[in-house]
């Protein structure tokens, strides 16, 4: 049951953070690709300590829409979950749409880790 309720806070993040960062994209197509990315895993520690926070990043893809750069731009204030959502972040590709996110330039996501 804890590994239940730990991947369902790991999702709801995830999905948590694809809608804010749509919703600042106005009315943009969603660029993240769900399939070439794994759900992060909270960190233990964080489980244990009851944090939770929100983390916002700063990423630069390059052609093929892998993430070359990625930096925190306003931590949770848990440095736990700040390297987490950095390296659930750095597996992800996203799409490159010349429409939408150009290579090379910083885009804007947020990983809102929530236990429930």
């Amino acid at each position: 049951m804890f590994i239940t309720t730990r991947r369902l806070c790991v999702i709801s993040t995830l999905f948590m953070s694809i809608v804010s960062a749509q919703a600042f994209a106005s009315e943009a197509k969603n660029p993240f690709e769900t399939k070439s990315c794994d759900v992060p895993a909270y960190p233990d520690k964080s489980i244990i300590l009851s944090e939770e926070g929100l983390v916002k990043l700063q990423f630069m893809t390059n052609e093929e829409g892998k993430v070359v750069d990625a930096k925190v731009v306003k931590s949770s204030g848990y440095r736990s979950l700040d390297n987490a959502s950095l390296t659930a972040l750095k597996e992800c590709n996203f799409k490159s749409l010349a429409s939408q996110s150009k290579p090379n330039k910083w885009d804007n996501i947020s990983f809102a880790w929530v236990m429930q």
